[in-house]
């Protein structure tokens, strides 16, 4: 049903003028607003390039949707939304005065599930029990890494606060932006590293907006790319490996227990390494990093019931981690300098 997003769909029962005093002048009772006006104040990359939004009226079962694009970037990162719906003269928004929950939030399709979006439409949901998941393959592994900016208006009087035509929304960003740094040392000129590919796991899926909490309790892994310090060849030295990913924030090992998940379901990054030596023959190694360390910057709170988390305010927008330990390369063998931080699986 995802067509209705690039229109607006509105449902209601009985009459507009049900809700309104007799005392409200005409132009109070009409309200057609144009738009969103998006305050992000953001130093990173990847702001999302729309955004849903979805309102309804607090009183009685009434909601609309639509998606907005964003015209122009502004000084500190504001944006002009512009709604994507027909705009001709019968098509336009009109909301009547009154109190009306709203909330909007990152759309993109690739990355992001957007059931709660028919079930607001069309069965009953309310802005308040809305939420989004990663999209999550059959592997176990989510679809495409994003960042997840939201935000939500409670008890809004529209005929009040509307930023002139347009609703003004200051969106937060929900997700953090994770980056390993760690070496590799190849010991002979006789191999070549064609690849570097990461799997971490622990990313909780779904976010509740209103509350912006994670359900810690369902978890699934990301994929992240390693990136390296030059172009690789057969060569004798040292490659720094940058590995970055963008999700909601990842459990920690410590909270394994507290959150009755098995042991060895979070905190692991395993990183699988396609070596290719001079004779052309290419193998993979799997090698596996713990990481103990996501507890020493902690950027969530766990909450009372063991199960959600929220991310904290004072989180740093990236928790950048270097690994003390070498990768020791050469074309028959996958060693750790120390022994302790990385673990050959394969």
């Amino acid at each position: 049903m995802m067509s209705v997003l690039f229109s607006s769909y509105s449902c209601s029962q009985g009459t507009d003028e049900e809700l309104i005093s007799k005392d409200l002048d005409a132009l109070r009772m009409e309200i057609y607003p144009k738009g969103c006006i998006f305050y992000i104040e953001d130093t990173l990359d990847n702001k999302p390039e729309e955004m849903m939004f979805l309102i309804n009226r607090v009183l009685k079962t009434w909601g609309t949707a639509f998606t907005c694009g964003f015209e122009a970037e502004q000084e500190n990162y504001e944006y002009i939304g512009d709604i994507i719906m027909p705009r001709g003269d019968d098509d336009e928004i009109r909301l009547v005065a009154g109190t009306y929950h709203a909330v909007c939030y990152t759309y993109d399709e690739d990355a992001f599930e957007y059931d709660d979006v028919d079930r607001f439409l069309f069965f009953g949901k309310r802005v308040n029990q809305i939420g989004v998941e990663y999209k999550v393959g059959e592997t176990g592994i989510i679809n495409k890494p994003a960042r997840l900016f939201s935000a939500y208006l409670d008890n809004y009087k529209v005929d009040e606060f509307l930023d002139g035509d347009y609703f003004s929304m200051d969106p937060e960003c929900l997700t953090q932006r994770y980056v390993w740094e760690f070496y590799v040392k190849k010991t002979d000129a006789m191999a070549r590293i064609d690849a570097v590919e990461a799997e971490i796991d622990g990313v909780p899926v779904y976010a509740d907006l209103r509350t912006q909490e994670f359900d810690a309790s369902r978890i699934a892994k990301v994929k992240a790319f390693g990136v390296m310090s030059h172009e690789d060849s057969f060569e004798a030295g040292v490659d720094t490996v940058r590995l970055s990913v963008d999700v909601l924030p990842l459990v920690a090992p410590s909270h394994i227990k507290k959150l009755s998940l098995g042991e060895g379901s979070v905190g692991n990054m395993n990183v699988r390494m396609t070596i290719t030596s001079k004779d052309g023959k290419s193998r993979d190694w799997l090698i596996r990093h713990r990481m103990d360390e996501l507890d020493s910057i902690p950027v969530y709170d766990l909450h009372d019931d063991m199960i959600h988390i929220s991310k904290k305010t004072s989180a740093p927008d990236v928790w950048e981690y270097k690994i003390e330990d070498d990768i020791l390369v050469n074309r028959d063998t996958i060693t750790s300098r120390r022994y302790g931080k990385w673990q050959v699986i394969k």
